[in-house]
C-alpha cells in the first residue's frame, strides 16, 4: 500500500510539474501574446492575466506531494546513516527527475497543447488550494497587523 501511495504522490508531482513548466514556457512574450489571442473567454486567459493565481496553488500542491512522498519513503528506510543518505538521494531524484527533467522533455515542443490536455483535470484542485492558501495568508497578515 505504501508503494502505491508513493507512486501516486510521485505521479501527482509529475503532473503538476508538467503543467507548471508548460505554463512557464507559455509566459514567454511571443507565446503569451499568441495564447491570449486564441484564448478569449478560456480559463487559461484568467491565469495569463494573473499568473499568481496559477503559481501559488501549483507550488503548494507540488511541495505537499513531495513532502508526502518523502515521508512515505522515510517510513520504509532504516534509521541509519546509509538510510539517511538513501532518503536524501531519493528526494533529489524525485525532485529533480520528476520535478524538472521529465517535464522539460515532455513540454519541450508545444506547451499550449500540453496545458490544454492537462489543465481540465487539475483546475478544481488548484482553485481549492489557491483559495484556501490566500484566505490563510490574509488571516495571518491581518492577525500580524493587529
Amino acid at each position: 500500500m505504501t508503494a502505491f501511495l508513493i507512486l501516486l504522490a510521485a505521479s501527482g508531482l509529475l503532473l503538476f510539474a508538467i503543467i507548471e513548466l508548460a505554463f512557464t514556457r507559455l509566459m514567454r512574450l511571443p507565446d503569451r501574446l499568441e495564447a491570449e489571442r486564441e484564448s478569449d473567454g478560456d480559463p487559461l486567459a484568467a491565469y495569463l492575466d494573473d499568473p499568481l493565481r496559477f503559481f501559488i496553488p501549483s507550488r503548494l500542491i507540488r511541495s505537499g506531494l513531495l513532502i508526502l512522498a518523502m515521508a512515505l519513503i522515510a517510513q520504509q528506510i532504516d534509521r541509519t546513516w546509509m538510510g539517511g543518505l538513501l532518503l536524501f538521494a531519493s528526494g533529489v531524484a524525485i525532485s529533480v527527475g520528476l520535478g524538472q527533467l521529465v517535464p522539460a522533455v515532455i513540454v519541450r515542443r508545444n506547451p499550449e497543447r500540453v496545458l490544454d490536455l492537462l489543465q481540465q483535470e487539475t483546475r478544481a484542485a488548484m482553485q481549492q488550494v489557491g483559495a484556501r492558501a490566500l484566505k490563510q495568508l490574509g488571516r495571518a497578515l491581518v492577525k500580524r497587523a493587529s
